[in-house]
Parts: C-alpha cells; sequence; structure tokens
C-alpha cells in the first residue's frame, strides 16, 4: 500500500529491509567493447520477483541467447571471445585468422571466423570483402591485358 505523505502518525521516510520488498526486477547486461571502440549493451538475463494477489510472488528469470549473424551463441567466457569484422564471434584459436590482404580496410577488423568470413591461404588468411576485391582486379587486369594483346596484334597487321 502506497505511503499517504500527509499523514502525521508515521515517520516521513521508513527503512526496508531486503525480505520486505516486494517487486524486484535484476536485469545482467554483458558490455561488450567492439573493434572501433564503441561499446554496446546486451541484455543477458532478466529476473522479475511480483505478489500474484493471492498472497504468493510470480518469480520469472528470463535467459536471452543473443546469437551472432553466423548463429553462434554468445560464448561463456566473454573475456577470451573475440569478434570477427561481420560481427561473428571466434571462440577458440583455431576459428581465428588475420586478414593478411593490402587492400583490407583500415575501419574494419581483421580478425576473421575462418569457414564464415573469410578462408585461409597459404599467406595466411583473406575476409571475404578482400576476396571479393582481389578476384574483381585479377579479372579486370586480365580483360584489360586482352584489350592491349588484341590491339597490339591489330595494329601489327596480323589480324
Amino acid at each position: 500500500m502506497p505511503r499517504n505523505p500527509f499523514e502525521k502518525d508515521k515517520p516521513a521516510h521508513e527503512t526496508k529491509k531486503g525480505e520486505d520488498i516486494l517487486n524486484n526486477r535484476t536485469e545482467r547486461f554483458v558490455r561488450i567493447r567492439n573493434q572501433d571502440g564503441t561499446y554496446e549493451d546486451i541484455l543477458d538475463r532478466l529476473r522479475e520477483s511480483r505478489p500474484d494477489g493471492n498472497g504468493n510472488f510470480i518469480v520469472t528469470e528470463l535467459i536471452c541467447d543473443v546469437r551472432d549473424p553466423a548463429g553462434n551463441s554468445l560464448p561463456d567466457d566473454l573475456r577470451t571471445a573475440k569478434k570477427s569484422g561481420d560481427e561473428n564471434w571466434i571462440t577458440s584459436p583455431e576459428e581465428l585468422g588475420i586478414c593478411t590482404s593490402r587492400l583490407h580496410p583500415r575501419n574494419r577488423s581483421k580478425n576473421i571466423l575462418l569457414g564464415h568470413d573469410g578462408r585461409e591461404t597459404q599467406n595466411g588468411a583473406i575476409c571475404s570483402n578482400c576476396d571479393y576485391w582481389h578476384t574483381t582486379l585479377f579479372i579486370a587486369f586480365g580483360i584489360i591485358g586482352l584489350g592491349v594483346l588484341a590491339g597490339l596484334c591489330i595494329a601489327a597487321g596480323i589480324f
């Protein structure tokens, strides 16, 4: 029952003990520092305790299953886990690759979840973004080379 502020018999503030509190709500957030320095708060657990009107309490506990774009759930130990450039969780050193491409953008993490964000190469690893640009440049240089070769052949009178 709410306290009446105009009632003169009771003191202005009463000290409450833990067992006297009726409604409890506990939230657990996980704060993750991203590669660009920003922080992201993720709700991990929520616990509520409310009276049901019959003198009992309803205790509700919600455990969130936070997943990354690849479908991996939040790792148990966040201190050892890393995030890849595509926001996927890397939980073990075997899954971690570092992009060694010179075309890699500076504002993007070089961490790669092998098999999802990129692949392993002879010289290290390459992310899917850099792999796309490498392939595009090789095809473009191949077309330009064929055009130059065809132009030289036409200029030399071979065709």
